[in-house]
């Protein structure tokens, strides 16, 4: 993780995107400085667009976080990857 970047902060702001209902499989670094990359899976609620989605928590990383590089994977059902990897889900 790129210095001055906070994992966890970013997991939680990613799950505090309108219809994210989790993450995990989350990754950040910088192959050169001041220009992070991220990739992740977002699991989101099914009703809605998968677009929207993705451009609303791309729209959030860019603003937050500067993070304008990203891979990230839409799941409507958790992927087996969300019972092995560090996971930011919805409060209880």
């Amino acid at each position: 993780v790129p210095k001055g970047m906070d994992l966890d902060n970013i997991g939680t702001s990613m799950r505090g995107v309108a219809g994210v209902l989790s993450i995990h499989d989350l990754h950040v670094w910088a192959l050169t400085s001041g220009k992070p990359s991220l990739t992740a899976h977002v699991v989101y609620e099914g009703a809605l667009s998968h677009d929207a989605v993705k451009d609303d928590v791309n729209t959030m990383l860019g603003e937050r976080y500067d993070i304008f590089h990203t891979t990230l994977q839409l799941e409507v059902t958790p992927c087996r990857l969300a019972r092995e990897a560090d996971t930011f889900t919805a409060p209880a």
